[in-house]
């Protein structure tokens, strides 16, 4: 799959699904890479950020309809990790 065909792809049928599966999504932000800046590291073709009112609606959210996605995911996506993090905006 080209670049150009996993961006089309994730815009065009992952993210309807994941709206429409994962409940209480406060936000979800999609960021198709443009290019790649450094000579080292691993080629992402994107990142995705699920946003939640907590952790526990987080988990919740991702334990249900995992099966979904996850088969959706595996026709156009090599590896996913999957982080939970804090946010601090500095400006």
């Amino acid at each position: 799959m080209t670049h150009r065909e996993f961006a089309e792809h994730w815009r065009s049928l992952h993210v309807p699904r994941v709206l429409a599966q994962r409940r209480g999504l406060t936000r979800y932000v999609t960021s198709i890479v443009d290019a790649r800046l450094s000579s080292t590291g691993d080629d992402w073709d994107g990142f995705e950020e699920y946003h939640f009112a907590g952790a526990e609606q987080a988990r919740a959210a991702l334990a249900a309809g995992a099966g979904a996605l996850a088969a959706d995911r595996a026709g156009f996506v090599s590896r996913a990790l999957r982080y939970e993090v804090g946010e601090y905006v500095q400006k």
